[in-house]
C-alpha cells in the first residue's frame, strides 16, 4: 500500500503489530524542508483499542490479511467451540470468549438453538489472530 492510499476505512498495521481499521486521519502540510505527514488513528480489529501512528511518504505500510467466515456451532467441549463451515470442515481451536458474546453463545447452545458464528481471522506476518464478530440464531 502506498502513502496516498491511506484513507479512513482502510485496514493497515499500526505500531508494526496491531491490525487496525483507520478511523481518523490528520494531514500536516509540508514545512520549508519537510514532507507531508499523516497522523492516523486506528481501531484494533481484535481488541478495539485505539492506536496512533504518523506516516510519511517514505513509510513502509503493512496491510493485514482479513477473512470473515461463517460457521455453525456444533458443540462446546472444555470451553472450546466446535465449528463447521459451509463446506463441512470442522475446527476446534477457537475458545469460547469470556465476555457478553461468550455468554450469548453458551445460552443459545444450552437452549438447543442453531447458532451461526462469524469469525474474523487476521493474518499479519504469518501470525493469526481471531475474533468472533457476530452471533445469530439460524432457523
Amino acid at each position: 500500500m502506498n502513502f496516498a492510499d491511506i484513507k479512513v476505512g482502510v485496514y493497515i498495521v499500526l505500531k508494526k503489530q496491531f491490525p487496525c481499521k483507520i478511523i481518523q486521519i490528520k494531514v500536516s502540510n509540508p514545512g520549508k524542508h519537510g514532507h507531508v505527514k499523516k497522523l492516523c488513528t486506528g481501531k484494533d480489529v481484535i481488541t478495539d483499542k485505539k492506536y496512533i501512528q504518523i506516516f510519511t511518504h517514505h513509510s513502509h505500510i503493512i496491510v493485514p490479511e482479513l477473512h470473515r467466515i461463517d460457521y455453525i456451532l456444533i458443540n462446546i467441549i472444555d470451553e472450546y467451540l466446535t465449528l463447521m463451515d459451509n463446506i463441512g470442515e470442522i475446527r476446534e481451536d477457537i475458545m469460547c470468549p469470556n465476555n457478553d458474546i461468550g455468554i450469548i453463545i453458551q445460552r443459545m447452545f444450552n437452549l438447543d438453538k442453531i447458532v451461526s458464528i462469524q469469525l474474523l481471522t487476521v493474518i499479519v506476518d504469518k501470525h493469526q489472530q481471531y475474533r468472533i464478530t457476530n452471533v445469530t440464531e439460524d432457523t
